[in-house]
């Protein structure tokens, strides 16, 4: 018997007593989704149960707008090849950058900014109203015990959920 990945995650949140806004799944334009209804009916469990549904790599694949007017999606997350857009002056991809983040913000939607490497691309997507930043600006990669440190140096307040207390 297949298990449904959305059912199964949805019955594992509810066993162990996490709540749904604590968890976001991502879906990729870089792959498409063969059955846009059955997507959206699977994905409407996950919302149901306070998932955060995203778009990951937006713009650089075949969901497009179809994705978010059919899914219930609440954030775009810009791929790192519209950011790279912002390293060099007159990039004919810069137009695209900008309006990515216009048709989100006039969609309502939350937008994340992925593979942000600089100060200026991290002024230049703030003033866009993109908040969210993800990339080697702040940090590479880490393991959780090296989260905790660098959120203790950078007199950040660690999440409960990592050190076990709050």
């Amino acid at each position: 018997m297949k298990t449904d990945f959305c059912e199964s995650l949805v019955k594992q949140l509810i066993d162990s007593g996490i709540p749904g806004r604590n968890i976001a799944v991502e879906i990729t334009e870089r792959r498409q989704l063969a059955n846009l209804a059955e997507a959206r009916s699977r994905l409407l469990c996950l919302a149901d149960a306070g998932i955060d549904i995203k778009i990951d790599d937006a713009g650089t694949g075949f969901g497009g707008f179809s994705y978010v007017q059919e899914l219930p999606v609440s954030t775009l997350k810009i791929d790192k090849m519209f950011v790279d857009t912002l390293r060099t002056e007159g990039d004919a991809k810069r137009p695209v950058l900008d309006a990515i983040i216009h048709f989100a913000r006039a969609s309502g939607l939350s937008t994340i900014a992925e593979g942000v490497e600089t100060n200026q691309q991290v002024d230049y997507l703030v003033k866009a109203g993109v908040h969210a930043i993800q990339g080697y600006v702040y940090s590479r990669p880490m393991s959780a015990e090296k989260l905790v440190s660098w959120m203790k140096e950078h007199e950040m307040e660690t999440p409960g959920i990592i050190t076990g207390s709050r």
